[in-house]
Parts: C-alpha cells; structure tokens; sequence
C-alpha cells in the first residue's frame, strides 16, 4: 500500500525559518518550521544561555619598573565577566596564560614607552650629565635627591613630633573629622609624585626651608576618605590646610564658628 503526501513535500524539504532569528535575546524564541512550499503552523521553541558580552580588568598598581616579570604584574590585577543580562561575575584571577605579547627585557632601549628605568648617581655632576645626555635623545625624564624620596617612616616620625590636638583626639586636616590615632592616615602635603616631577615644587620647599619631603612640617593627620580624594592634588586650599591643621588655636576659632553658624541658624528658627 503506497502512503500519499502532499505534493512539493517529503523529507530534505523540511526547513527551520531563522529569518527572525535574535542571536542576543536570551528570552524564548519559536520558530516556524516550513515543509517546501507549504507553511506549518509547527514551531520549534529555542531559548540561548547567558552568554559573556564583555571583560574588565582592573588593577591596583599600574606603573612597574623594568624587568618586572609577568606574575609581578599580573598579581596586582582582577577581571570580571560581564554577562548579556546585565549581571557580572565577582573578581578572578589574571592568569599568564591569559597574557600575550609581554616583554619583561625589551630588546633595543632601557626607556622603553612601557617601562620605567631609575638609576641612581653618586652624585649631582654625574645625573646633570646624564640628563644632557638624554636630552639630545628626545628623552624624557625627570631627576630628584634622595631627600625627594617617601621614606618607609615616616608615619611614625610624624607621630613622634605631632601630639594629639585635644586629648587622644587628631583632627582631619581637609574636612575637620576628629580622629583617634588608629584611624589616622598621613599626607604628604605637598604630594611626594609632584614634587619629584617638579623643580618648582622642589624651590618653594627649599624656600619654605624642606629640605626632605618627610619632614613633619610637610606632614598632616587625614581620614582615608580625605586622603584618597586628594591623592597627588596639589591647591592652595590643601595646602593651608595642611599647615594649619597642626596648630590647636586654628581648631578652637574652626569649631567655635560652626557653632557660632548652628546657634544662629537656630535663633532664627526660633524667631519665626
């Protein structure tokens, strides 16, 4: 007994129609299945799994001298997976085979546009010879003493010549909080960075009689917030600040006008 079929029919004409296939919807999808000529009502139901559409990378340091090696350089860093429904994955691990292209040795120059090179000199006649010599290679550079150099001590030398303002309480130099000596956070207050990179920088401190970047009197108590949004700045208003911030009198006349300012905002309150 011979089946029947419909004609333009039979098995190789059996067809998926994907024209309105979305290849970034994540949602469910039908659709329509065609034999040949003729349109089914069938459909096939497809829905895609949440794919990756992105990957940031971040990194706690990212300046490294010559010669650091790749695992150096990639312990400082984190990437996240950013997924097509918005969500993301929490911080993994950079691994080196993840890297390419890395040189640790770049053949042909020390200064390499993605390394930095320091050397240190015996003295200030040989680093200004050096410098000339750099300069008729277009070379850029910047030089500094050894006394523009952040020291590893100078947290505690600034708690050795700095006592509390009031009792077991420091004030932050930028925003006035008061502060008990574990939570304190010491500034340089002119940055450390810019003072290496600038001469002018390096006269005023000559000229305020700084002659190394860690001396107290560059030195102020801060809350981490403060710290942090101040960074490498360099104002005039931090500056005063800063200076100020180690004298008990500039605290007295600060928080005797914030209260002048609350009592006469409350007295005229009180008079409507």
């Amino acid at each position: 007994m011979e089946r029947s079929r419909l004609p333009g029919t039979d098995a190789s004409s059996l067809a998926i129609d994907t024209s309105g296939y979305n290849p970034t919807k994540l949602a469910k999808q039908s659709l329509p299945v065609k034999y040949g000529t003729i349109n089914s009502t069938n459909t096939v139901d497809i829905q895609l799994v949440n794919y990756i559409t992105g990957i940031t990378t971040a990194f706690t340091k990212t300046e490294f001298d010559y010669d650091t090696s790749l695992d150096d350089v990639i312990s400082n860093g984190k990437y996240v997976e950013v997924y097509a429904d918005g969500s993301s994955s929490s911080p993994k691990t950079i691994t080196a085979g993840m890297v390419t292209g890395y040189v640790q040795k770049p053949a042909g120059s020390l200064f390499n546009v993605n390394h930095k090179y320091k050397q240190e000199f015996g003295s200030k006649e040989e680093a200004d010879t050096i410098g000339e010599l750099l300069k008729t290679y277009h070379i850029h550079y910047y030089g500094y003493s050894k006394d523009m150099i952040r020291s590893s001590a100078y947290r505690k030398q600034f708690f050795q010549t700095t006592k509390p303002v009031i009792g077991q309480w420091y004030f932050c130099a930028y925003c006035g909080r008061p502060l008990k000596k574990d939570k304190v956070t010491i500034d340089h207050i002119v940055s450390v960075r810019k003072a290496q990179k600038s001469k002018i920088l390096q006269r005023i401190l000559l000229k305020m009689e700084l002659t190394n970047i860690n001396d107290p009197k560059n030195l102020c108590a801060c809350c981490e917030n403060c710290n942090k949004r101040k960074g490498q700045k360099i104002s005039t208003a931090y500056v005063i600040r800063g200076l100020l911030s180690r004298k008990r009198w500039f605290w007295m006349i600060y928080y005797l006008l914030i209260l002048a300012i609350i009592l006469g905002i409350i007295w005229g309150v009180l008079k409507i």
